[in-house]
């Protein structure tokens, strides 16, 4: 069976048992399965301004070492972030923002205020 086939009796079974709606999750779902077995990686670095070609280039090539596979990114500008970036790897979350950064100071400050109270 060829992959057009196989595609056509996807959409069959989506369209057989009412799963339209669903179809933009079905959608991601089925490309994590294709890069997947294409050894393939996608990657979201979410910014606070675009990254530069040496800082994308470093960051493929380092995710490409850990994963031992080719590194698609994919790049979200956020202005609401001061700094830093955001990674998204499948459901995984890397976050080297200064927001979060932050927030963790915030969290360990008001911890050591708490215990010294006790």
């Amino acid at each position: 069976m060829t992959l057009d086939n196989y595609v056509k009796k996807l959409i069959e079974q989506i369209l057989k048992r009412r799963l339209a709606a669903s179809i933009r999750r079905i959608s991601k779902e089925y490309h994590k399965l294709v890069v997947g077995s294409l050894q393939e990686v996608d990657v979201k670095v979410v910014s606070a301004e675009p990254l530069s070609e040496k800082t994308k280039a470093d960051l493929k090539e380092r995710l490409h070492e850990k994963f031992k596979k080719k590194v698609n990114l994919f790049e979200v500008i956020n202005h609401d972030l001061l700094g830093g970036f955001a990674i998204y790897i499948g459901n995984q979350l890397l976050d080297l923002s200064l927001k979060a950064s932050l927030l963790k100071l915030k969290r360990t400050l008001l911890k050591a205020d708490y215990d010294t109270q006790i």
